[in-house]
């Protein structure tokens, strides 16, 4: 396909909420790797068609890309020799939709595709994404309620984007599963490597993606969600991480690294952990277990500690 050279030759895939931002950030600090300004362009999950709209609010999908032409010009700015990257956490979750686009895309081409997923324990990010969509005000429903398979169901009918799945987004199996059978193999990264070495984890990711060693800056992790800590907190969180159409001039003005670090920092301020309810991590326990298992034997890794509260 033309311009199918000019496209991006590794993608991180997500977990959403599994810290892909983190991931983001670290391998953009090489200068041989080229991020485009927008972090999640979504391109292959949203071809030819934006995202719908969230329940309870509008919201600006500016900076969603759903043509070709726009998605290559994101890459217009990288330097000959740099890789390019895209990190649209949608792509785990919508794993048919895009896996279909990138072979119409890169058709020949697509065996040079490299991929890295980065998985967290999937009661924690369901908590994570519940908590983050309260914060941003796209959720009124109780934590037990919005989890329920029929209101799930409910809500995608009705149009909601993919973001109220909360449980569907955890089900890493089939996702991974359909990704090896495309592709063949690649990268899988789980939180708690990252959180306990992430240098060892990127020199690992750095030979795969066929780069040389790098010192990588790793005193900061990114897009912790929580709760405001009073009303006033919550005000101006909105403010913050809300997307407002009025916004849009600011994420053009302000590259993406500079918006995450002020992000970053306001959360930091801003928020605090919720811990899960009892009756809540009961739910997610019962939940993942059978998917839990059936990871631990597809990545041989020790995942027991996900059983765990």
């Amino acid at each position: 396909m033309k311009n199918a050279e000019n496209l991006p030759g590794f993608f991180i895939l997500g977990a959403e909420k599994s810290g892909t931002t983190s991931l983001y950030y670290y391998l953009d600090q090489r200068p041989d790797v080229f991020f485009p300004k927008i972090k999640e362009p979504g391109y292959f999950s949203y071809v030819e068609h934006k995202p719908r709209t969230f329940l309870y609010r509008e919201v600006d999908w500016s900076i969603v890309v759903d043509n070709l032409e726009d998605y290559c010009k994101l890459y217009e700015p990288a330097l000959p020799g740099q890789l390019r990257g895209d990190a649209s956490t949608v792509y785990l979750y919508d794993y048919e939709t895009v896996i279909d686009q990138m072979r119409k895309h890169y058709r020949s081409d697509v065996s040079r595709l490299k991929f890295i997923a980065i998985l967290r324990n999937p009661i924690l990010r369901a908590w994570s994404k519940y908590t983050m969509a309260v914060r941003d005000g796209i959720e009124e429903l109780p934590p037990l309620k919005a989890f329920q398979p029929e209101t799930i169901r409910k809500r995608m009918n009705e149009g909601a984007p993919f973001p109220y799945d909360y449980i569907g987004y955890g089900m890493y199996c089939a996702q991974l599963e359909a990704y090896r059978n495309a592709f063949g193999p690649f990268e899988v990264v789980l939180l708690d490597e990252l959180d306990n070495d992430p240098v060892l984890v990127l020199e690992r990711l750095s030979e795969y993606l066929e780069l040389p060693p790098f010192d990588f800056d790793v005193s900061k992790k990114f897009n912790v969600s929580g709760q405001p800590k009073n009303a006033l907190f919550r005000f101006v969180g909105r403010l913050i991480f809300q997307d407002f159409k009025s916004k849009s001039v600011l994420k053009k003005l302000l590259p993406y690294s500079r918006r995450l670090r002020i992000r970053t920092m306001a959360g930091e301020v801003l928020f605090q952990s919720v811990r899960i309810p009892d009756d809540v991590y009961s739910f997610l326990l019962e939940t993942y277990r059978k998917e839990i298992l059936e990871l631990e034997k597809m990545l041989d890794k020790d995942l027991s500690g996900w059983l765990k509260k």
